[in-house]
C-alpha cells in the first residue's frame, strides 16, 4: 500500500478516536449477539469484553493516524501470544475483529469500507499464522544469557556481582550495557509480551538492570566538555526510561552536558525545558505504540518554536519494531541503540549537518 500519510487516515483516524466510546459498546452489542454463548462459556463478561475492545480501537487510531497496517497486526500478534496462553480459543479473538469491523462498516460510509479493512485484515491474517514463541533464548551471547537467567530467578545479589565485578574486570561500561543488560532486557519484555513471565518480573528486572547501570556510572570520569546543548527525554510518563537514560549516560561520557527531562508528563513540560535551554540536539524514546501519536504532537510542537535550527531524533521499542516511522512522523533521524545514537548525534552535530 501507499505509505504517504494522507488527508483520509486523519479524518478516519480523529473519529474514530472521537467516538470510541460509542464504538466500544456497538462492537461488544454486535459480538454477543452472533457468539454470546461461546464467549459466556469461557467466562468473558461484557466488562472484559469492553476492555479489550476499547484497546484494540485504540491501537487500530495510531494505525491509522500513522498509515501502518503492520502496527495493528503486532500488537495482533501479542494479544494472540496472550489468548492462546490463557487456553482461550484463537477463533473468538477473530470474532471480536470481526464484529469490529462490522461496527465501523456501520458507523462510517461505504466509501472508507476498503480502507478500513486492509487494516483489520493486517490483524486477522496474524490470527491465522502460526506464531513461535517457543524459540532460544533470542540468540543472546553467553554473557547477556547468564544475566538474563540471573534477573528470571530474581537473584539481586548474583547480578550485582556479575556486572559490578567480574564484568567490568573484562568490559567497558558501554560494551556491558550494550552487548550483555540492553539483550537482556529486550528478552525479558519478550517474555513479558508473550506471557511466560509477570509485569512484576519484567519491572524487577528493569530496576535491577538500571540500578547496576547507575552504580557503573557512577564510577566513570567524565572526558573534557562540549559546549553543544542536548535535551533527552521519554515521552507520555512512560516507565520504560532506561534507554533514553544510557543515551544520556553515553553523552557525558563523551563530554557532552546533556539536560534529561525525565518522564515528563506531557509535551509542555518538554517543550517549556526546549524553549529555556535551546539545544542542537532533542532525542526522544518511546517505548509503546500508543505513544507514537504523542511523539508526533511533540515533534510538531518543538518545530513551531522559534529557536535556532535543531534536529530530532527519535528511538526506542516502537521506532526498532518499524525502523521507518521516524520518517512519517518528521523526526531527522533514528537509532537503534544507545551506542548508535551517540555515533548519530555526533554526527548531527558536524557543521555540515546543520541547515
Amino acid at each position: 500500500m501507499d505509505e504517504t500519510i494522507t488527508v483520509k487516515n486523519q479524518l478516519i483516524g480523529q473519529k474514530l478516536h472521537a467516538n470510541r466510546e460509542f464504538l466500544a459498546p456497538l462492537t461488544v452489542d454486535t459480538l454477543l449477539a452472533k457468539h454470546g454463548s461461546i464467549f459466556q462459556e469461557y467466562h468473558l463478561t461484557r466488562d472484559f469484553l469492553l476492555e479489550s475492545i476499547h484497546t484494540d480501537i485504540s491501537r487500530l487510531f495510531v494505525a491509522i493516524i500513522t498509515n501502518r497496517p503492520v502496527l495493528f497486526s503486532q500488537y495482533i500478534e501479542w494479544q494472540k501470544s496472550l489468548v492462546e496462553k490463557n487456553a482461550i480459543p484463537i477463533i473468538l479473538y477473530e470474532h471480536e475483529l470481526e464484529a469490529l469491523q462490522s461496527s465501523l462498516f456501520s458507523f462510517f460510509a461505504s466509501e472508507h469500507h476498503d480502507f478500513i479493512r486492509q487494516f483489520i485484515q493486517a490483524g486477522i491474517d496474524v490470527i491465522h499464522k502460526k506464531i513461535d514463541t517457543s524459540r532460544p533464548l533470542n540468540g543472546l551471547g553467553q554473557n547477556a544469557n547468564h544475566y538474563l537467567k540471573l534477573l528470571l530467578k530474581k537473584d539481586t545479589d548474583g547480578a550485582f556481582h556479575y556486572i559490578l565485578n567480574e564484568m567490568t574486570a573484562k568490559y567497558s561500561i558501554q560494551e556491558i550495557y550494550l552487548e550483555i543488560i540492553q539483550p537482556a532486557q529486550y528478552e525479558v519484555g519478550r517474555l513479558w509480551q508473550i506471557n511466560e513471565i509477570r509485569v512484576a518480573q519484567e519491572h524487577f528486572a528493569t530496576k535491577v538492570s538500571s540500578t547496576i547501570m547507575d552504580l557503573l556510572l557512577q564510577q566513570h570520569s567524565r572526558q573534557p566538555g562540549f559546549d553543544e546543548k542536548i535535551v533527552t527525554t521519554c515521552v507520555g510518563g512512560e516507565f520504560h526510561e532506561m534507554g533514553i537514560k544510557f543515551v544520556n549516560a553515553f553523552l557525558e561520557m563523551e563530554g557532552y552536558k546533556p539536560i534529561y527531562t525525565g518522564r515528563a508528563k506531557n509535551n509542555s513540560e518538554i517543550t517549556q525545558v526546549i524553549k529555556a535551554e535551546q539545544p542542537q540536539i532533542v532525542a526522544i524514546s518511546a517505548t509503546m505504540s500508543s505513544h507514537l501519536i504523542i511523539v508526533k504532537k511533540l515533534i510538531e510542537q518543538i518545530r513551531k518554536i522559534e529557536m535556532p535550527p535543531m534536529k530530532i531524533i527519535v528511538g526506542g521499542h516502537v521506532f526498532n519494531q518499524s525502523p521507518w516511522l521516524w520518517q512519517e512522523i518528521q523526526a531527522d533521524a533514528y537509532a537503534p541503540n544507545a551506542g548508535q545514537a551517540i555515533k548519530i548525534i555526533k554526527t548531527l552535530l558536524l557543521p555540515q549537518s546543520r541547515p
